[in-house]
């Protein structure tokens, strides 16, 4: 439901928009042409502002300067990923070589898995929640989907397809971006890395004709 506080503006008490956590909204910045349009990460009534993120930036916005973003959001084609979903993600404290976190992975909306990171820039570790009685196979059917989530999206020979998943639904799902465009960055990064390293030449040591 729609939140609207009373502020005085130029001489008048109006109705100022008071948009929530999650919300898209679109607003002015010095500095663009075009209006910026991001995600509300939290609201401060105190300040009467948002903090809002899009792809680039964080942003400070006062509520009045807000409006509902009127960008249509893009959305990818089903996928077997469409019934996992991560649940009371938060990052915490550890060592500085990869985020530390720890969240809950949910399969049609049943916690089944919880996974962490410690911050030493290994991959992500994920524990069968074995106190509901969830065997370790739900480990291998997470995997195997998330597997064949990257390929569906572009990426032919997936490296830690669940580690991408979560770090996609997480960071850049709310702001948007789609799988598909999530994969294809990741490629394309990837290919850039694999190119080879032209060898410089020494001067001295070239025949001369």
């Amino acid at each position: 439901m729609a939140q609207y506080i009373e502020k005085m503006v130029k001489g008048q008490v109006g109705l100022i928009w008071v948009p929530h956590r999650g919300d898209r909204v679109m607003f002015k910045c010095k500095d663009r042409t075009e209006s910026v349009h991001a995600v509300v990460t939290s609201v401060s009534m105190a300040k009467g502002c948002v903090k809002a993120k899009d792809i680039e930036y964080m942003y400070t916005v006062p509520f009045i300067a807000c409006r509902p973003s009127n960008r249509p959001v893009e959305t990818d084609p089903p996928s077997p990923m469409d019934k996992w979903s991560v649940y009371k993600y938060r990052e915490v404290r550890g060592h500085d070589d990869s985020q530390p976190f720890e969240a809950q992975i949910l399969l049609n909306n049943k916690r089944v898995i919880y996974a962490s990171n410690d911050g030493w820039g290994g991959g992500n570790e994920y524990q069968p929640d074995y106190k509901n009685n969830v065997s370790d196979e739900v480990v291998t059917h997470l995997h195997a989907d998330a597997k064949v989530w990257a390929v569906q999206f572009g990426d032919l020979n997936p490296f830690e397809p669940i580690d991408t998943w979560i770090y996609w639904y997480v960071h850049e799902r709310p702001l948007g971006i789609t799988a598909a465009k999530h994969i294809a960055d990741n490629v394309a990064r990837m290919a850039q890395y694999k190119q080879p390293q032209k060898e410089e030449t020494n001067e001295l040591n070239t025949p001369q004709s």
